[in-house]
């Protein structure tokens, strides 16, 4: 088996793009979706995924990113769900929590998407998983008067490493949906790389540095990032 680890190239200004960093928007309507999972089972997809790949999220803007998906303890249907994810150039950890609410539909594996007790604008469907190995996350908003959609998509792991069959099928479920895929930003998940397993003095100095620029870029008021180029899972 060909094991794929999925890297990025960060540069000196990779703090004041994670600044900036926006969900995706498309021209046009939200894509019919096709396929979705059916009889979806919360227990079998709770636990710990590893990101792959995603669209630009607002959220979620670092590297090395896990998810936790716990069931919530009064609702059976709910999740609160537990993102940590790293900026790679500073070593700089962070986490954001969001809690899923299931949609009054049982025909589909749909969620209300909350952060800090907001509810989002966009919902969160599970186009398919087979709970062991991969998972494919979606979701879409349109906006009437702009005439334009805001997408999210996050293709998940068990695994930190994935091979090409695992490529091949997470993108024959986007091309059922009709969603394009060519800004799908590869996730790194090399432990070496993401520093999992040092803590160095240098890592300390470097993200105090990195901290300061960071300050600096945010007064600049940095507003927009050029969209990601077209990526390959392998």
């Amino acid at each position: 088996m060909e094991k794929i680890y999925c890297t990025c190239v960060w540069t000196v200004f990779t703090v004041s793009l994670i600044i900036a960093q926006k969900d995706l928007q498309f021209p046009g309507r939200c894509p019919s979706i096709d396929q979705v999972k059916a009889s979806f089972n919360e227990s079998k997809f709770a636990g710990r995924w590893y990101e792959i790949s995603r669209f630009p999220n607002r959220h979620i803007i670092g590297e090395c990113v896990i998810i936790d998906f716990l069931k919530h303890s009064a609702r059976k249907k709910d999740f609160e769900v537990h993102f940590l994810f790293t900026n790679i150039s500073c070593n700089w950890n962070t986490s954001v929590k969001f809690e899923l609410v299931k949609t009054p539909d049982p025909t589909l594996p749909s969620y209300d998407v909350y952060v800090n007790d907001k509810k989002e604008d966009i919902q969160m469907y599970i186009l398919d998983t087979d709970y062991k190995s991969y998972s494919v996350i979606w979701g879409c908003f349109y906006n009437p008067r702009k005439q334009e959609n805001t997408q999210r998509l996050s293709i998940i792991s068990r695994n930190k490493v994935v091979n090409k069959g695992f490529c091949t099928k997470t993108f024959e479920i986007l091309n059922t949906n009709g969603i394009d895929r060519q800004y799908l930003k590869i996730v790194q998940q090399n432990d070496a790389t993401c520093g999992r397993n040092s803590g160095s003095k240098a890592a300390k100095v470097k993200l105090v540095v990195l901290m300061a620029v960071a300050m600096f870029c945010r007064k600049l008021s940095l507003n927009t990032i050029p969209q990601p180029k077209t990526t390959n899972c392998v």
